[in-house]
């Protein structure tokens, strides 16, 4: 948050609706501040998913000042299948795959292909 003449303003940072830092004084010890002649920049290191919200910088002037960032944070995808490993049918039998979407931000879209085949279809992937 870099601001043109700083001097004499205090400035602030909420997450959500919660002061988390002002002036330099931090108050949520998860943040820390890389401070700039006129500001600062807000560090969230090893950002988790509770670390997610809306940031919002806030200067302390006549006219009350703010900018707002929405952080969201990427979770990689955990699946589960089912069979874990090899599945063998009769031919004209049913065969029966499935894929569970255990975690993920944002939640992970499942697509089916064959490996150098078309579904059966004719798709390339459903």
């Amino acid at each position: 948050c870099m601001v043109d003449r700083l001097e004499g303003f205090v400035m602030l940072w909420k997450k959500n609706m919660d002061i988390i830092t002002v002036a330099s004084q931090i108050i949520d010890k998860r943040v820390r501040l890389e401070e700039q002649k006129n500001g600062n920049h807000l560090v969230l290191g090893q950002a988790t998913p509770a670390d997610e919200g809306v940031y919002t910088c806030q200067i302390s002037a006549y006219k009350l000042t703010e900018l707002t960032h929405t952080v969201q944070i990427r979770v990689k995808p955990v699946i589960s299948t089912t069979p874990d490993d090899v599945l063998i049918v009769n031919a004209g039998s049913q065969a029966t795959l499935v894929c569970n979407i255990l975690a993920g931000t944002p939640t992970p879209e499942v697509k089916w292909r064959r490996k150098e085949k078309k579904m059966p279809t004719g798709e390339e992937e459903i």
